[in-house]
Order: C-alpha cells, then structure tokens, then sequence
C-alpha cells in the first residue's frame, strides 16, 4: 500500500476499548492493545496515503453477551442513545 501510495485498512474491534466489559479481562487487553497498534499506524503510513480506521460496535443481543450479562440485555438500551440494543 505505501509503495502505491493508497491503501485502506480497516479493523473491528469494541466498544470495550472506551469502556471495558465486566469478566472480559483478556479481549478488553488485546482490543484496547490492538486499538494502540492501529493509531500508531495509520499516523505512520498517513503521509503514504494509506488510512487506517478502527470501528468500535456498540452492544448486540448476541448468546454471549446475554449470558455475561445474565440475559439483562434491556437494561443495557439505557446506555445506547438509540434506545435499543442492537
């Protein structure tokens, strides 16, 4: 990408990166981590005209989530300006 002088790279991480999720010590560390690697590169490869973008997903009603939750997902919509859990 930098020898073409373009390029995207684009990531998906968590919200947990901005708020950590309760019981979820190592995904919150390696997201929050990876969340770091991807800032140091896109201000390194910028100048090459190569982006690089993190999405951070609020919450969705998977099985996971519920059971760490303990299936209050409802409660959780209090926090989401939407209203709703997605």
């Amino acid at each position: 990408m930098q020898a073409q002088r373009w390029g995207r790279g684009i990531a998906i991480t968590s919200l947990a990166v901005r708020q950590p999720i309760p019981n979820l010590i190592l995904s919150n560390t390696a997201r929050t981590g990876a969340t770091g690697f991807l800032k140091t590169l896109a201000r390194e490869v910028a100048k090459d005209g190569v982006t690089v973008n993190s999405l951070q997903p609020g919450l969705h009603a998977t099985e996971r989530i519920a059971q760490l939750l303990g299936g209050a997902l409802d409660t959780q919509a209090t926090d989401v300006p939407a209203g709703v859990v997605g």
